[in-house]
């Protein structure tokens, strides 16, 4: 049994989603692509539109080079969902100190001089994926 196809509307804005806003840094797309009460679900609750623009300056800063996969489209109604898989460089600077302030520093606190070591000698995106699987 084939699965149903997702509309290409939620699907084309998904793409763009991940073209323009991840990989490009375009944060005027989030006003063509939301609603004014657009709120985006975090483990640290509930954000705005603008919060999502901030997070974009500081994910600009720090990171370079994005390549971002939709691995599936899950559509139900009228919402979709998308599970992706997105790599980038680190360009260095503030990730370690928002590792420290997270919830995962104060959880994982014995495992972040392996975190730093493991920043500093691999790159970020080995590292991360060691430390959030180990």
């Amino acid at each position: 049994m084939n699965p149903p196809v997702v509309k290409s509307v939620k699907k084309r804005t998904a793409e763009r989603w991940f073209q323009e806003y991840f990989t490009k840094g375009n944060q005027d797309i989030l006003d063509e692509l939301t609603e004014e009460d657009f709120v985006f679900h975090s483990r640290n609750g509930g954000h705005s539109r603008e919060k999502m623009k901030e997070f974009m300056e500081w994910y600009r800063s720090i990171f370079h080079d994005d390549e971002w996969v939709m691995d599936d489209l899950i559509e139900q109604g009228d919402k979709l969902v998308v599970r992706y898989t997105g790599w980038m460089t680190y360009k260095g600077g503030g990730l370690i100190s928002l590792l420290k302030t997270s919830a995962l520093w104060k959880r994982e606190s014995k495992s972040f001089n392996s975190l730093v070591k493991k920043l500093r000698s691999y790159g970020a995106k080995t590292a991360m994926r060691q430390f959030y699987l180990n």
